[in-house]
């Protein structure tokens, strides 16, 4: 038989709105957030969204009783300094501690991501208020996606083929050709979700699984931002040049159109 599918809109920034949709339910997907990387992000706005609205998730699943909980987080949280591969969930948790700056790397996403990651691995294995004797405690786990690609994409190849089109049709490759970035397809995401879901459902995984941060890539091979977008560019009439641009001159470049934009901001 079919599965009613129901839709409730609220505001994660406000409990009262969540409680009703938490109500008998045995697992909620956190993946709600706001994602500002201009110039000038409303950092307060962002730090309400993702991380008071995480602990209202968190609470609102406490006050139903909701015994899973899956937290969409980001692999934003594994920049350093010196290039990686093969990075792993523990060797992102170890920049946290590190002492060697590498946190100073975090945009202020991210930077809020690590905070609701902290708070939902605190509520990991808590009982629900009043229910000493409560056998299905509050299990959650992460979920870390790197760059995802797909249906719904709005900021990633969307703002490549926007930039070409305003430079008639021309793209040159900025930094080096030889830095690459993991990327994943958006369907796969959603996918380890659901698996992450069915595990928690499992009464014999659920206490092996939980508590924990998982990176989630696939096979989509390793490339350039720029040589990835480039079948979309192409079907969009944008062509990419051969040449590439210094990272160096993209800096400077970026550096003073940033003080342009805070000369004339009011």
């Amino acid at each position: 038989g079919s599965t009613a599918l129901r839709f409730v809109s609220a505001d994660v920034t406000d409990k009262a709105q969540l409680v009703p949709a938490f109500r008998n339910v045995d697992c909620v997907i956190h993946t709600a957030a706001l994602i500002e990387l201009g110039l000038y992000p409303d950092v307060v706005r962002m730090n309400d969204v993702n991380i008071l609205g995480t602990q209202n998730v968190i609470d609102a699943c406490r006050e139903c009783r909701v015994p899973n909980l899956i937290f969409t987080s980001t692999s934003e949280l594994g920049r350093c300094y010196k290039p990686v591969e093969g990075f792993t969930e523990a060797d992102i948790d170890a920049t946290e501690g590190s002492g060697k700056g590498e946190v100073d790397l975090l945009n202020g996403y991210a930077t809020s991501k690590r905070l609701a990651e902290r708070s939902v691995l605190d509520a990991n294995c808590s009982s629900f208020g009043g229910d000493n004797n409560n056998s299905r405690p509050l299990c959650t786990l992460i979920i870390r996606p790197v760059g995802i690609y797909g249906e719904g994409d709005l900021k990633f190849i969307p703002t490549f083929i926007r930039a070409g089109k305003r430079f008639f049709g021309l793209m040159p490759h900025l930094g080096s050709p030889d830095a690459q970035i993991q990327r994943v397809y958006v369907g796969n995401v959603a996918w380890a979700h659901v698996c992450a879901m069915r595990c928690l459902l499992d009464p014999s995984m659920r206490q092996q699984i939980s508590g924990q941060a998982y990176l989630v890539t696939d096979d989509t091979p390793l490339n350039s931002n720029f040589q990835f977008v480039r079948p979309f560019l192409r079907a969009h009439g944008v062509r990419l040049l051969g040449v590439s641009v210094p990272l160096v001159l993209v800096f400077i470049f970026w550096w003073l159109l940033e003080l342009l934009a805070m000369a004339i901001s009011p």
